[in-house]
């Protein structure tokens, strides 16, 4: 439920439970994924966050049960070059790597998840970043919901690059051709690599706050 007046249904694969108490949202996947915020912003992938919205909404979640984060898990058997190996030890271990849980962890659970299959490099986020990142995203629901009330269904693809669109395979629906429409296309906002994440948490927190003036 996002504010009273939108629904988002959908499946959580799994949940997982810490030592500690605290869960975690596993979502499984074809190929491999993890959370990227520059994405996030753009309102193109709310998944986990969505999903870590959903379980603290959940009636009957108890105060130990705090969320330690949210994941994907690539489906894949995984396939180790035995000529780059020298021990049966070392291609378990190499195994291992390939099934690891990429996404968003809550930073002050990261004693539980260090050296397991956790890739917690970039992925830790404080309560108050995770804060930002669900009212962010509550807000792109509402404005979503607010926009298909209207009757406004825009034939408006993101483009990355300036000369491609996403989601090329509904060009029999949209007619969207690149050549002819590409000024009507949206434009990825971009930040640098370094500065990526503050700068993405810095815009999501002022949005929220002129929202709420």
């Amino acid at each position: 439920m996002i504010a009273n007046s939108v629904r988002i249904r959908g499946i959580i694969d799994r949940v997982d439970r810490l030592s500690d108490g605290s869960l975690g949202i596993v979502d499984y996947k074809s190929s491999r994924n993890t959370f990227d915020i520059q994405k996030f912003y753009n309102g193109l992938s709310p998944q986990l966050v969505t999903y870590v919205q959903a379980l603290r909404d959940k009636k009957g979640l108890s105060e130990s049960e705090h969320i330690f984060g949210a994941m994907y898990l690539h489906m894949q058997e995984p396939k180790v070059d035995l000529s780059s190996v020298a021990t049966t030890e070392k291609i378990l271990e190499n195994l291992a790597k390939e099934l690891t849980y990429r996404g968003l962890f809550l930073e002050d659970e990261k004693a539980y998840l260090a050296n397991r299959r956790y890739h917690l490099n970039d992925s830790l986020y404080s309560q108050e970043e995770l804060e930002i990142l669900l009212a962010y995203n509550q807000n792109l629901y509402l404005k979503a919901a607010e926009q298909i009330k209207k009757g406004h269904f825009l034939i408006n693809p993101y483009s990355e690059d300036g000369k491609s669109v996403q989601g090329d395979q509904l060009k029999a629906i949209t007619r969207f051709e690149a050549d002819r429409h590409m000024p009507y296309a949206r434009k990825w906002y971009k930040l640098p690599r370094k500065d990526r994440r503050q700068g993405f948490l810095s815009l999501m927190q002022e949005e929220e706050e002129t929202d709420d003036l």
